[in-house]
């Protein structure tokens, strides 16, 4: 290595061999971003009552998922419950502020008068964004209290993901000190079946890819926005955009869930 020669630069996730050249070049501190520390909120009276039961950690597969997806991306989530109460949510939403870097809700969003989230968020803080041109997870919902990101995750689990993945992660990754994309491997794949999405919205489709000898397909896996088997067969996920239709044989881009997926992929 020669005088003046760049090593390594920002936003470059330190590798066992980048560790080692540091040492050997007597460089003994580097300035890194430390993993963002991530509230998860589950909203619902019936988690508090079996919370109370000693399962806290158990009490939702819908929490249990992003916790490991938070974990994968490489975040330290905290788990937390609270009951439908306006109250009650902004008094978690004001705590997590001061202890986290971005709090994520799940549940507690609705059309009418269960709709608590958004309540307890402009009671304590800025709501900024209600509803999104995607489907299926147009509930979304962003704020902030006390500076601090908010985003609120709806309790079905396609929209769920698909919230988490396009509005969540982005923010994961800025927090990281890296871009999405980072996060996220994309691949080309060849389209097996036909999808439209609606005409004003663009579509949250999970899919599951898979290796053909040198090529890959995605075949689309929803069945709905709320069974989980939806996403039990999925590796990856694409959106189609609003009012366009992606045929037969029609070349897309998949985002992959996580690195793990696409190491999975390259097995095969």
């Amino acid at each position: 290595m020669r005088r003046g020669e760049i090593i390594l630069k920002r936003g470059y996730f330190l590798r066992p061999q980048d560790l080692a050249v540091l040492t050997d070049i007597q460089k003994r501190e580097v300035k890194v971003f430390r993993k963002p520390r991530v509230a998860l909120i589950s909203v619902g009276n019936e988690l508090i009552k079996l919370s109370d039961g000693g399962f806290l950690e158990a009490v939702s597969g819908m929490a249990i998922l992003i916790k490991k997806l938070l974990e994968d991306l490489g975040a330290i989530p905290v788990s937390e419950v609270t009951p439908d109460d306006v109250n009650a949510i902004g008094k978690k939403l004001v705590a997590a502020s001061e202890q986290v870097d971005l709090t994520i809700t799940i549940g507690g969003l609705s059309v009418g008068e269960e709709d608590y989230v958004p309540q307890a968020i402009e009671s304590v803080g800025q709501l900024t964004v209600r509803g999104v041109a995607l489907m299926p997870p147009w509930l979304t919902t962003f704020g902030a209290v006390k500076g601090k990101p908010i985003v609120c995750l709806p309790a079905r689990y396609v929209p769920m993901v698909g919230t988490f993945y396009n509005f969540a992660v982005p923010l994961v990754a800025a927090l990281s000190g890296v871009e999405a994309k980072t996060l996220l491997p994309a691949i080309r794949a060849k389209m097996m079946g036909r999808l439209k999405a609606h005409t004003e919205m663009d579509f949250f489709i999970p899919v599951q890819v898979k290796k053909v000898e040198d090529i890959f397909t995605a075949k689309s896996t929803f069945r709905g926005p709320h069974p989980v088997s939806s996403l039990v067969e999925a590796n990856g996920f694409i959106i189609v955009q609003g009012g366009k239709v992606i045929s037969e044989g029609d070349e897309v881009t998949v985002y992959l869930f996580s690195g793990v997926e696409l190491a999975n992929l390259l097995c095969v």
